[in-house]
């Protein structure tokens, strides 16, 4: 797996684009966290050929209003995802 840490503040507009971009969402779960936040979890894939499925989890944490972001990405899902974090700069 691959790591990338996103700013908080694109958590939200990632999600957007990534069901733009036609990627399968897969699972989204959240709940409370750690007694004083909350976080949340989202996972998609995209069908390769003659390969495993590229994946993309998004995780999401609020405590106290402190705010973390970070995906976690298969190496064959770099190239796209790293196009949509890109996008949502400009």
């Amino acid at each position: 797996m691959l790591y990338h840490t996103l700013d908080a503040k694109q958590a939200e507009p990632f999600e957007k684009a990534m069901d733009q971009a036609g990627w399968t969402l897969v699972v989204k779960d959240g709940g409370q966290s750690n007694f004083i936040g909350w976080a949340y979890i989202i996972h998609w894939q995209k069908a390769a050929e003659d390969q495993p499925p590229a994946e993309v989890k998004l995780n999401f944490e609020d405590n106290m209003g402190e705010q973390t972001a970070w995906l976690e990405m298969t190496p064959s899902a770099k190239a796209d995802v790293m196009a949509i974090v890109d996008g949502l700069t400009q």
